[in-house]
């Protein structure tokens, strides 16, 4: 399919005869007439100005000028520009140039007048020698403009108005931007004396960088621990364990009864789990286990059948799913450890996609030896 804003054409392939499924959800005429031909969805921007979001700019050598190249500031500044090119060509049917412009902008305040001035909260009515005065300057400007000068102060009004609405979020952004960056600093993420300094990403302490390798997730947390030496305390399976804490997948639940038991973490995984949670806490986030436990005895048994004792049979391939974010998530933790010259929790973590990955795949029937 095209890509927005830089395919002026697409190609999509619609079989539905391939498959079964493909049968039972044919698309409906009318609805592949709109995927087809219909109007492009407008792209609404939902920015969020959160810390994770400052430490991976800064990490990039971006500052807040960022927020000056973001979906929103772009979407109003392009309005902005087409009512510019309205006003132009309706200025030119008035007469052109400024005066058509200021007299544009002498009606408006007419109007506001005949329609009574507030001033202090209180409406002022005009007596009638003031309104004839008026009516009679308005006859005159309409009499040489032309009525198309509603047009242009209608457009002067709404482009005001989205430069209002720019200079407001621009603010606002900025505001939320401050706010966090501040938050930042008071906790080490972000080194106070570097600000504004050339290269942004030297403002970021150790901390900061090893939050910022992180896109989702809790990078707060995640960073914070690996950078300050949590994890030279875990043994492989207990670090992979750990990172389920943080997938979108944790809250897996325990729906069968099971012949085992969920494993029990050894102290030093308790230690960190412990921490987690109290910054999990002091952040407002929710923490569940389930899916760490669950993680924990596969990497020291290897045997699918446990994991899926505890799990309805729909929720495997999401079992699957997480073990395969947990094997990016090592990739990525192994990075930062290397970044932080921990070389020796970064030796750990040798031979994870072959311990995650290992027994995983296989040509034996899962569902015949449960039956067994």
């Amino acid at each position: 399919a095209g890509r927005r804003g830089m395919d002026e054409l697409g190609f999509v392939i619609y079989a539905p005869l391939l498959s079964v499924a493909g049968l039972r959800n044919l698309c409906k005429p009318h609805d592949l007439k709109t995927m087809l031909v219909g109007r492009m969805p407008r792209a609404v921007s939902k920015l969020k100005v959160d810390r994770p979001f400052i430490l991976r700019h800064l990490n990039r050598g971006y500052g807040p000028e960022v927020l000056d190249k973001t979906l929103q500031h772009f979407q109003l500044g392009r309005q902005c520009a087409q009512l510019e090119k309205e006003i132009a060509g309706l200025t030119e049917a008035c007469g052109g140039g400024a005066e058509a412009v200021a007299a544009a902008e002498r009606k408006s305040a007419l109007m506001s007048k005949l329609k009574g001035e507030a001033i202090g909260g209180m409406a002022i009515k005009l007596d009638p020698k003031t309104r004839k005065k008026i009516q009679k300057e308005l006859d005159e400007i309409e009499r040489v403009h032309g009525a198309k000068l509603d047009g242009v102060a209608e457009a002067m009004a709404e482009r005001q108005k989205l430069v209002d609405e720019l200079d407001t979020t621009t603010s606002a952004l900025r505001n939320d931007w401050d706010e966090a960056y501040d938050w930042l600093q008071s906790f080490g993420f972000v080194d106070g004396a570097q600000e504004g300094a050339a290269d942004p990403a030297k403002s970021l302490t150790a901390r900061g960088r090893a939050c910022a390798a992180f896109a989702d997730g809790q990078p707060l947390i995640i960073g914070t621990l690996i950078s300050d030496g949590w994890l030279t305390q875990l043994t492989l399976p207990e670090v992979c364990s750990w990172l389920c804490l943080f997938l979108q997948e944790r809250r897996l639940a325990n729906t069968a009864n099971s012949e085992y038991e969920l494993p029990t973490p050894g102290p030093a995984l308790k230690e960190v789990m412990n921490v987690t949670f109290e910054m999990a806490e002091k952040l407002e986030v929710e923490m569940d286990d389930t899916l760490c436990l669950m993680m924990l005895d596969w990497c020291t048994h290897k045997e699918i059948t446990r994991v899926a004792s505890w799990l309805d049979a729909h929720m495997l391939g999401v079992f699957v799913k997480a073990v395969l974010r947990v094997v990016s998530y090592v990739d990525v933790v192994r990075e930062v450890l290397l970044g932080l010259n921990d070389y020796e929790a970064y030796n750990k973590l040798d031979q994870h996609t072959d311990l995650l990955l290992g027994g995983l795949v296989t040509n034996e029937s899962l569902y015949l030896r449960q039956a067994d």
